[in-house]
């Protein structure tokens, strides 16, 4: 049996657990064997793989959902070691929360319904960045999130996630937006 541990959102834990009440009436399973077969279902071993992973996965999302986590480009993230008490962690985790969000908020099924543009975006975050979680008081604002990151590190963070929401150091970051100004610039540029 595999000791590997998944990624897997607490939203999906639920919906599972109730998927597996309907399959121990329907089937007159017990509530145990029920509770395995939709862990199998997704990859897991059992219903108790499924919950330790949930149970890591955890640690890392809620901080993405409701505390306070970024992302740093590679070269400035290791340009800085953390200091003795910080609040910062690294996580990485939170990008596969990030990736998740991506698919499901689209309602993709598989990597072949991503544009050319939503794969080379998803790689660049995956490749090019390093998430930290913020273990300390969550701030109140995004100015105050932006403070605490330039306190720990000589460079902005690329994005921050601040109680579930998404920002770059322009304001709150909107994928499809971000992608639209792209194009009108390359369109008026000469040069493309």
């Amino acid at each position: 049996m595999s000791k590997t541990t998944h990624v897997i959102r607490a939203k999906t834990v639920n919906k599972l657990r109730k998927e597996a009440v309907a399959i121990k009436k329907a089937q007159n399973l017990p509530h145990h064997e029920a509770l395995n077969i939709e862990a199998r279902s997704v990859g897991f071993n059992n219903w108790e793989h499924l919950q330790k992973s949930a149970a890591i996965t955890a640690i890392s999302e809620e901080p993405y959902r409701n505390g306070f986590v970024m992302a740093m480009d590679i070269k400035d993230a290791y340009d800085h070691s953390l200091s003795k008490g910080c609040q910062f962690i690294e996580d990485s985790q939170i990008y596969a929360l990030i990736y998740m969000d991506f698919f499901s908020q689209r309602k993709y099924k598989s990597q072949k319904d991503l544009t050319e543009d939503e794969r080379y975006f998803l790689e660049d975050l995956e490749t090019n960045y390093i998430y930290f979680r913020h273990t300390g008081q969550i701030p109140k604002t995004i100015g105050k999130a932006f403070k605490i990151a330039e306190k720990e590190f000589f460079f902005q963070p690329g994005y921050i996630w601040l109680k579930g929401k998404w920002h770059d150091q322009f304001g709150l970051f909107d994928y499809d937006e971000s992608l639209r100004q792209q194009r009108e610039e390359m369109e008026n540029d000469p040069f493309f």
